[in-house]
């Protein structure tokens, strides 16, 4: 007669972790790129023209993010409740994408854009540091269980 052992394991989906380092590989490509050297045709003048409705939006929406997380962080610590991962993760995404768009259109500064980068980094490894910490990170873990049934 065999006896029947069941034991439940946690095993990883490393593939919940392709976006936030495919995001990291990403920033780091744009980083190089960014402080590669550059070459200017004298020939060539730039044009300094206002921005377009296209790029407005691509600079409103991401505000508007920024200060919608902002406000839902704040109306967290006001009624004394945990902060989430997904809000801290929202805050520095949408505030780093917020200050690229800006300096990608207005032309503020190189500093900026690497402020931007580091904002936008910072969000893919609270992601990645929530999900080996074993809890959720919106709706994905990284552990699931699985049931195993063996034969003794």
């Amino acid at each position: 007669m065999t006896n029947v052992k069941v034991s439940v394991v946690q095993k990883a989906r490393y593939g919940v972790l392709f976006l936030p380092i495919l995001w990291l590989f990403f920033s780091l490509w744009g980083v190089v790129n960014e402080s590669s050297e550059r070459f200017s045709f004298p020939a060539i003048q730039e044009v300094a023209t206002p921005p377009s409705t296209w790029e407005l939006v691509n600079i409103i929406y991401p505000s508007f993010m920024t200060l919608w997380v902002s406000v839902k962080i704040l109306l967290a610590i006001k009624n004394h409740s945990v902060i989430s991962s997904e809000l801290k993760s929202g805050f520095a995404l949408f505030l780093g994408l917020t200050i690229m768009a800006i300096n990608s259109y207005f032309h503020l500064g190189q500093f900026l854009f690497y402020v931007g980068i580091a904002l936008t980094d910072i969000a893919a490894i609270i992601v990645i540091v929530t999900l080996f910490q074993r809890k959720p990170f919106g709706g994905t873990m990284l552990y699931h269980k699985d049931v195993q049934v063996r034969r003794v």
